[in-house]
């Protein structure tokens, strides 16, 4: 464990690192990000649409599906990998980086918490982009109308818009950004995507035992957790905690590091009814993600 900490420590200290040393690459996807803001906001508003509850097992197969085709279209090697009993499949990939000496799992859940629609102020699974809480006397964006760059305090409300498929998005958008820029990844990338979060990951485990060669790694980055009381994020945590995220898994399966990059709405309203995502929430994501990508080594 201190052998493990100590890693942690270092990682930590790499991470912090990118905060510096990657200013050009960030200045990049920031404008990139501007450039795509409609098409980003469309990719989490397309996967917000399927009802990837674990009241609708076909939404779950339909958004595993939909992921596995998003990274096999950026040209991940991808597996559904299944426990064999009906449950929903952790979506996996992989994409090797010339040169890279490690190797990152990034993980992040595609189910969403259950839904009363009665206590939503609009359909869960309709996404609505709104100027502001509800609370806050706003009103609701034409999404098609609406010019970039938009307002970072536009919220999107749906189910799952914030916890947890912004991570995914923000993951994907960073990485289309680089490539865009023609910039390498300095590390091998492994994607791990997990459809019983919100159910207590019944059988994480046993995919995680059955697949150990396959999901094997140097780092594991968990994209799901509370944002920082600062609403300046995302941040590193360690000790290893975070959400319902059976971290501990990771550590004693894998015996690498597991670090929490949480990406989710900063009032921490993820699980409730009219869930929703604050835009600079994700703006702050796609960057960290680029770094982390772009300048993690160790």
């Amino acid at each position: 464990m201190r052998c493990m900490l100590r890693a942690a420590c270092g990682l930590l200290a790499a991470f912090a690192a990118t905060q510096v040393c990657a200013a050009n690459v960030r200045d990049y996807v920031e404008g990139y990000r501007i450039a795509h803001e409609s098409q980003i906001v469309g990719q989490l508003d397309e996967l917000t649409r399927i009802r990837s509850v674990a009241a609708d097992p076909a939404g779950l197969a339909a958004a595993a599906d939909r992921l596995e085709s998003l990274l096999k279209e950026r040209g991940f090697e991808t597996k559904l990998l299944s426990p064999g009993t009906g449950a929903p499949s952790l979506v996996f990939g992989y994409l090797r980086s010339p040169g890279a000496r490690r190797t990152v799992v990034f993980y992040a859940h595609y189910d969403g918490q259950p839904v009363t629609p009665s206590e939503w102020k609009s359909d869960p699974f309709i996404p609505v982009m709104r100027s502001g809480p509800l609370n806050s006397g706003g009103h609701d964006i034409d999404l098609k109308a609406a010019r970039s760059p938009f307002n970072p305090e536009w919220r999107l409300f749906g189910r799952a818009a914030s916890d947890d498929k912004a991570s995914i998005v923000a993951f994907l958008a960073a990485f289309d950004a680089l490539k865009a820029s023609g910039r390498k990844t300095s590390v091998n990338i492994k994607v791990a995507w997990e459809g019983e979060e919100e159910v207590g990951s019944p059988h994480l485990a046993q995919i995680l035992r059955e697949n150990q060669t396959l999901l094997a790694s140097d780092l594991w980055l968990i994209g799901d957790g509370p944002l920082h009381q600062s609403r300046r994020g995302p941040v590193a945590l360690l000790p290893m905690m975070g959400a319902s995220v059976p971290i501990y898994l990771f550590a004693d399966i894998f015996k690498v590091p597991v670090i929490g990059l949480p990406i989710v709405n900063h009032d921490n309203n993820q699980h409730a009814a009219n869930e929703n995502l604050r835009l600079q929430n994700l703006w702050d994501g796609i960057e960290t993600y680029a770094a982390m990508l772009t300048a993690l080594s160790w």
